[in-house]
């Protein structure tokens, strides 16, 4: 969303990194007038026009513009907000203590100087927030409670009157970027259709000077824009190849790794800084990216200020426009794509957001910056965006990391990779933050009781991203684990069954007696019944006979001895995993469903090909599926996908960056044939008997899958997490592989 700044105030909305065409001279952000959007008159229909070309150029060039609003705003108006701002700071510590974040719903009221925290520091500034008004506050449930307003007279009279107002400019701004992107009037009205109702957020923000011995800044670098009027005091950095950092103030290199420069984006009178944020990202499938920035307060007095952030109704769903996607080709000059962003419902996504931010530091700080601040890694679909922010808050919470309740999340995460869904999110690094000086106190004996804790925390510190992370932050070491002592896991054989004593014999002749006479029927009355349905006493007879011989084939058939099949209890290990050769012989888009393909797969049956469903539209072209050899799962539950039951899983290679880095099948030996079986090497899995169906309550897939991954030789294999050792993937005539992908997962 838009997001302005007017000397002290900002219209605005979150942010993420971006990737910068510069287009102007350094040290120079765009100014665009709106004035010509702020009336309909038709003589200044080519100024408006104009206006949206610029912001559209704007955003796409540098994601930060300068907005001139003086025929908007009269501008005593901000004067006087700071100035009821800083005199509501300026109060006793107990009085403004008085509209604590806690008192309310832990989103609206007043944090503390310094509470804030960015990037492991402390951020020198307080605050008090307000969000839009709702219908039957809550203050227990999560971003529903009561805006808290201070006492200082005329404080929420003026700001109210500044809000209706920053809402009207809000659609102004909107409509007039619409119209940049090319959208047709159906489509700017249902953009517009999705802010009518916005979900605002106001923040009154001081900042008292910044101490010459304070480890940190006044903010640092965020997604948030805190603007600050003195010269110097807001910064924006615009990636540049080669470019030097010029006003580091002997400050660390916040951007990363990344070359650039930071920008003063000093106040110009009359005009506000507007950059957009996370939903224009979603909106524009990534053409407009936002530009990082922070706040750097070193003059000599009390600054106020008040950013405002225009958003999305609360339920709104946000994905790729149309226009979009069209200006979106244009631009780049390719075709018209599928989109690359995924959709979500604002309300939810805010949610993810607020939970990440009750989370306690350095959690807070790792989570924050393996999910990009909290715009990725928080649920693709609405039930999993919920189990994600319930996990979350347990996590910010610490009950469930508490010494008397780790057997009781061993056993939860038992059949699990993950704590909230069936891929990485930002719930699993929070629970790992919250877990990690738990674990690393542990010693040998309470980790081997605790062997599922172990092996999930293992694995999520293992992920590169949140390895990155952590070793970025200089916070949450690499727990080792010294299992070289570990008990061995005895994998008992499944009981046999007790048979069943075999019924007592009829009294002799009995059995050779007519049914009818064992019930007490006359043999005539018999006769009568049969020839009263139309068969004859002869015909009876040849059907009792055969009958009599079926009778005597079955009890045969059931005292022979069946094949013993694999037992499912003990610990998971490899080779429960029925793994196949299959081959491709027919694939075509699902009909309901637009990223999954609908595969026939040959694993040499007799009843002919499997039915396969799997979601590889947006990684691997149709033309790259037909005719392929894989490795497919072959004794998964069936499962119904969108209408479709599918009978197997092929075994694909993820990208170690994430999906966006790849996906690859998994590739038998050239010249294998359908059926054919693919095991792992170890003389204790390479003559064991799969499982004829993984019990989908035991979650034996899933224990094993963390330990999937390809070597540097590109070769599949699984890595046994206690002893390290190495099991590769094969077939008898050599090991599968990933076409590219090293140090890829498998699933």
């Amino acid at each position: 969303m838009p997001r302005l700044y007017y000397g002290r105030l900002v219209i605005t909305a979150t942010l993420i990194w971006r990737t910068l065409k510069l287009e102007a001279p350094v040290g120079q952000l765009p100014i665009v007038d709106i004035a010509p959007w702020l009336n309909d008159n038709p003589e200044d229909a080519d100024k408006r026009l104009a206006v949206s070309a610029a912001l559209h150029r704007a955003c796409v060039d540098f994601g930060f513009f300068y907005l001139n609003i003086d025929a908007f705003v009269d501008r005593a108006e901000p004067e006087e907000l700071t100035r009821l701002g800083k005199e509501f700071f300026g109060l006793p510590q107990e009085e403004k203590d008085k509209l604590a974040l806690k008192n309310q719903d832990y989103t609206r009221g007043y944090a503390r100087l310094k509470e804030n925290v960015t990037n492991g520091k402390a951020d020198n500034h307080e605050g008090i927030d307000f969000y839009k008004p709702v219908e039957a506050p809550d203050k227990k449930r999560p971003l529903w409670g009561e805006n808290q307003w201070p006492t200082v007279p005329g404080f929420r009279e003026k700001y109210e009157i500044w809000v209706a107002k920053m809402k009207m400019l809000g659609l102004v701004v909107m409509k007039a970027m619409a119209v940049g992107l090319g959208l047709t009037e159906e489509e700017q009205q249902d953009l517009l259709n999705k802010v009518d109702d916005s979900f605002w957020v106001m923040r009154v923000i001081g900042y008292p000077p910044l101490p010459d011995d304070h480890d940190g800044i006044s903010c640092g670098a965020h997604k948030f824009l805190y603007a600050d009027p003195t010269p110097s005091a807001l910064q924006v950095f615009l990636q540049q190849p080669g470019g030097k950092d010029t006003v580091d103030h002997g400050l660390p290199r916040e951007q990363g790794n990344e070359e650039g420069v930071w920008l003063n984006a000093d106040p110009i009178p009359g005009c506000v800084v507007c950059n957009i944020g996370e939903m224009w990202e979603i909106w524009t499938d990534g053409l407009y990216k936002s530009t990082l920035h922070r706040v750097i307060h070193r003059g000599s007095n009390y600054r106020a200020s008040v950013p405002f952030f225009f958003e999305p109704n609360y339920d709104a769903l946000v994905k790729p426009l149309p226009g979009a996607l069209r200006k979106k080709a244009e631009t780049t000059g390719e075709e018209v794509g599928k989109p690359v962003r995924t959709s979500v419902v604002y309300g939810k996504f805010l949610l993810g957001k607020a939970a990440i931010a009750n989370l306690s530091a350095p959690t807070k700080d790792l989570v924050q910056k393996v999910t990009a601040n909290g715009t990725e890694l928080l649920g693709e679909t609405e039930a999993d965006q919920a189990s994600v922010n319930g996990w979350i808050e347990k996590a910010a919470q610490g009950d469930v990391v508490k010494e008397g309740n780790l057997k009781n999340l061993n056993e939860t995460l038992t059949p699990k990779t993950y704590i909230a869904t069936n891929y990485l999110t930002a719930a699993d690094v929070a629970l790992y933050g919250a877990l990690h000086p738990v674990v690393a106190g542990l010693k040998s004996q309470d980790y081997y009781a605790l062997p599922s804790v172990t092996r999930y925390f293992d694995h999520i510190q293992s992920r590169p991203a949140v390895r990155s992370s952590a070793d970025a932050l200089q916070q949450f070491p690499t727990v080792t684990f010294d299992l070289e002592g570990a008990p061995s896991v005895e994998r008992k054989a499944e009981p046999k069954k007790k048979e069943k004593a075999p019924k007592p014999a009829a009294a002799e002749g009995a059995a050779d007696a007519p049914a009818a006479d064992r019930k007490g029927k006359k043999p005539e009355a018999a006769s009568a019944a049969a020839a009263e349905g139309g068969e004859k006493p002869q015909q009876q007879k040849k059907k009792e006979k055969k009958g009599q011989e079926e009778g005597s084939s079955k009890k045969k058939e059931k005292n022979k001895a069946p094949a013993a099949p694999a037992a499912d209890d003990g610990e998971p290990v490899p080779s429960m995993i029925d793994l196949r050769v299959g081959h491709i012989v027919d694939v075509i888009k699902h009909p309901d469903a637009d990223g999954l393909y609908v595969e026939q797969i040959d694993i040499g049956e007799e009843t002919g090909p499997r039915t396969v469903v799997s979601g590889l539209v947006n990684y691997i072209p149709i033309e790259d599926m037909r005719d392929k050899y894989l490795v497919a799962v072959c004794n998964l539950k069936p499962a119904n996908m969108r209408g479709v039951k599918s009978f197997a899983m092929v075994l694909c290679a993820s990208s170690k960056d994430g999906k966006e880095g790849g996906i690859e099948l998994i590739q038998p030996p050239e010249g294998s044939k359908p059926g054919e079986r693919v095991y792992f090497e170890g003389e204790e899995y390479e003559s064991a008997t799969p499982l004829s169906q993984l019990n989908p309550k035991k979650k034996i897939f899933e224990a094993i899958q963390p330990g999937f991954i390809t070597l540097d030789t590109k070769e599949a294999a699984w890595i046994n997490p206690a002893t390290k050792s190495v099991h590769k993937i094969r077939t008898k005539d050599g090991v599968c592989v990933a076409p590219t992908l090293v140090g890829a997962s498998l699933s």
